[in-house]
């Protein structure tokens, strides 16, 4: 067995206890904050896509009344 077989730690003092606390929530904010991004980002790709697709398609029609 390794000396490290043999070794505890100690408890965990309350400072401790509230720094992981604070790790925690900042990377559960993290996650929460790119997963939202995430979602802004596709939703803007599917409008820039279909105002692209949309002004095309206008554009045309207006060539195709005018006889061009």
């Amino acid at each position: 067995m390794s000396e490290l077989d043999h070794h505890e730690e100690p408890p965990l003092t309350s400072r401790e206890r509230k720094e992981i606390r604070e790790v925690l929530e900042a990377d559960r904010r993290m996650k929460w904050f790119w997963a939202g991004a995430s979602r802004v980002s596709i939703w803007f790709a599917a409008f820039a896509g279909a105002l692209s697709v949309g002004w095309n398609l206008l554009v045309e029609f207006v060539l195709h009344l005018s006889g061009k």
